[in-house]
C-alpha cells in the first residue's frame, strides 16, 4: 500500500492534443466567418487576401459588426494583409482560444489562413 506522498496524481482537464495544420481559402460573400480558435487552443500563422483587403479579426470577448466598408466596426479588429496576389503575406497572426476571422468588406474577393493550431 502506497502512503499519500507515493500516490501519482491525478490531474482532471483536458488532454493534450496534437498541432494540427490550419488552411482555409474563401471566396464569397463579405463578413463571413472563416475560423473560430477552439478552447484551450492557440493559433499562429498567417492570412491574407488577393487585393489587398483587409481581413476582420475578433477578439474572443468581442462580437462581429459590420457596419459597411467606410464606418467605424465596433469590437474587432482590421487585419490588412498586403497580397500582390498572393505573392506576399501578412506578418505572423497570432490567436487565442475564442479568437475569430471574418472574410474582409468586399464581395467575391479570395481570402486565405494557413497555419497551426495547438494546445494554449
Amino acid at each position: 500500500m502506497l502512503s499519500p506522498i507515493d500516490e501519482v496524481p491525478v490531474v482532471a482537464g483536458a488532454v493534450s492534443q496534437p498541432p494540427k495544420t490550419i488552411t482555409q481559402q474563401f471566396y464569397g460573400t463579405s463578413g463571413t466567418l472563416m475560423y473560430t480558435v477552439p478552447a484551450g487552443r492557440k493559433f499562429e500563422g498567417h492570412a491574407w487576401s488577393e487585393n489587398n483587403y483587409p481581413l476582420f479579426i475578433v477578439p474572443a470577448d468581442g462580437s462581429f459588426v459590420d457596419t459597411g466598408t467606410n464606418s467605424i466596426r465596433a469590437s474587432m479588429g482590421e487585419w490588412a494583409p498586403f497580397s500582390q496576389q498572393y505573392h506576399d503575406y501578412t506578418p505572423v497572426l497570432k490567436l487565442q482560444a475564442g479568437d475569430s476571422v471574418y472574410s474582409g468588406p468586399s464581395n467575391n474577393q479570395r481570402y486565405r489562413l494557413t497555419g497551426t493550431e495547438s494546445d494554449a
